[in-house]
């Protein structure tokens, strides 16, 4: 299929009169354990086909986070071919320390903090339900950006505490997306993102929450607009890093980038594997 042909369908946020008076939420709690009077979530979203999808490699000049809201970066953290010495290896504290000691050198940041890692692997099942199944962690079909501006704020001072985040108020810091798979070529749901230039964030934006057992995250679900402009990394390899924005406190340069899985329609491809890792950078001007 020619790259120019490519057509997808990705699941945006279905626009409904309750959201004018309740907000969307989705409780992240173990399946025996529900919060009683609560449904595991109140989100509703809906398929939107034949959407373009456009080859990252075929338009380089947009490589910018400061314009597009993502980029490409090449690694040398030696990905394996080994599943089990992968995954074992992403939880590790050489990993971690390689990979923030590797963006910060690669955005001449001050500092970068890891906040949160998923492993996804794929079931042969996949897809059951439009945000994944129970049975580990799957790639996510519905259209979302990690975390709101207000959310933002609050995950720096949780993270480094009250009285270092008021020193350094007035920096910049962003929440970066960092994503690619444990093998490749890969040709199983991708990962695509939206061009931030093609984002109306007024009307695109819906906050939701994200519930957990000891705090309660604030994202974004995305509205479909026709004029979203979506990109992925064809073939993409363990040493390609297709990072991209969550949030960025500078004025004036792109803020975030939805972003969704989706499928290629190729049969008999190796069910993706692939880490998300969610980054706090802060720099020093």
């Amino acid at each position: 299929m020619a790259t120019a042909d490519l057509r997808a369908t990705f699941w945006y946020f279905k626009p409904m009169d309750q959201w004018e008076t309740i907000k969307p939420y989705f409780i992240h709690a173990p399946s025996k354990t529900p919060i009683p009077g609560y449904e595991p979530t109140n989100e509703v979203s809906a398929p939107i086909d034949n959407i373009s999808v456009k080859d990252i490699r075929e338009t380089p000049d947009l490589l910018n986070l400061d314009v597009t809201g993502f980029t490409v970066l090449r690694h040398d953290l030696s990905p394996a071919q080994d599943e089990a010495f992968w995954a074992e290896r992403y939880h590790s504290s050489k990993y971690q320390e390689a990979l923030k000691q590797f963006l910060m050198q690669s955005l001449s940041a001050e500092s970068v903090t890891l906040l949160s890692s998923s492993l996804r692997k794929r079931d042969r099942d996949f897809p059951r339900y439009t945000w994944g199944t129970s049975g580990g962690n799957q790639p996510i079909q519905g259209v979302h950006i990690d975390v709101t501006p207000k959310y933002a704020h609050q995950r720096r001072e949780m993270t480094l505490g009250k009285q270092e985040a008021d020193m350094i108020a007035g920096r910049r810091f962003q929440i970066l997306n960092v994503w690619h798979p444990l093998f490749g070529p890969i040709r199983d749901w991708p990962l695509g993102v939206v061009d931030s230039r093609t984002l109306s964030p007024m009307t695109d934006l819906i906050p939701s929450d994200s519930i957990y057992p000891h705090y309660i995250a604030e994202t974004f679900n995305v509205f479909h607009n026709a004029n979203h402009q979506w990109y992925y990394v064809s073939n993409q390899m363990p040493d390609e890093i297709l990072l991209f924005k969550s949030f960025d406190s500078k004025p004036g340069v792109a803020k975030c980038c939805p972003h969704a899985s989706f499928n290629l329609g190729l049969e008999n491809q190796r069910p993706r594997e692939s880490v998300d890792t969610l980054v706090l950078v802060v720099y020093a001007e």
